[in-house]
């Protein structure tokens, strides 16, 4: 299957690039209009030829519908981080380092939710956290708590020195929850019926 991928790939290039330097020649007037219109008048007096010419293009079309769909199936896959053990290749999809993030910032105390996106390149692992924060959280004191925490799990998790550079954008800040009123030793806050009754 790998080779007839880089089959496909090597012809969808090749024609490509035969179909563009012929398109380039005729704009260059490199080639004449006057040679082009007779290899068409050839190409419609021969059977032969205009059946190859016609195999040729869907060929380029199916081609072109393969490269395609394996583009987008490729840009659609998760990225993965990928490191040697011993025992062999380990790989770790950045969706899985973004949903333990997630985790790891919603048992934050002062963190109502978090939306985390994660980047790998060059210079190491990004990590941006969008958080939704408590009202009455000291908000540098959690994202700076934050961003130690997330750093110093995500290096621990992969076994990696690589920089963890984690960004922190709070994106709102919730009401404090009213069932965390104070009720005093002893005494039972009263419940409230889950519907009223209306006359």
């Amino acid at each position: 299957m790998l080779f007839l991928k880089k089959i496909a790939g090597f012809l969808f290039f090749l024609l490509m690039a035969v179909s563009g330097g012929f398109v380039v020649s005729v704009a260059l007037g490199v080639v004449s209009s006057s040679f082009v219109a007779g290899l068409i008048d050839s190409m419609r007096a021969d059977m032969n030829l205009s059946v190859a010419v016609g195999l040729t293009g869907g060929v380029v079309i199916l081609t072109g519908l393969f490269v395609f769909l394996k583009v987008r199936k490729t840009t659609g896959r998760d990225k993965l981080i990928t490191f040697q053990n011993p025992d062999g290749e380990v790989t770790v999809s950045v969706s899985a380092i973004e949903n333990y993030v997630k985790r790891v910032a919603r048992d934050i105390p002062g963190i109502a939710d978090a939306r985390v996106t994660a980047k790998v390149g060059k210079k190491g692992i990004s990590i941006t956290s969008y958080v939704a924060i408590s009202a009455g959280t000291n908000i540098p004191e959690v994202t700076e708590n934050i961003q130690l925490i997330v750093r110093s799990k995500v290096r621990d998790m992969l076994g990696v020195e690589e920089r963890v550079n984690v960004q922190m954008h709070v994106t709102s800040i919730l009401k404090e929850d009213s069932s965390t009123e104070e009720t005093h030793p002893g005494e039972e806050k009263p419940s409230s019926p889950p519907f009223r009754e209306t006359e």
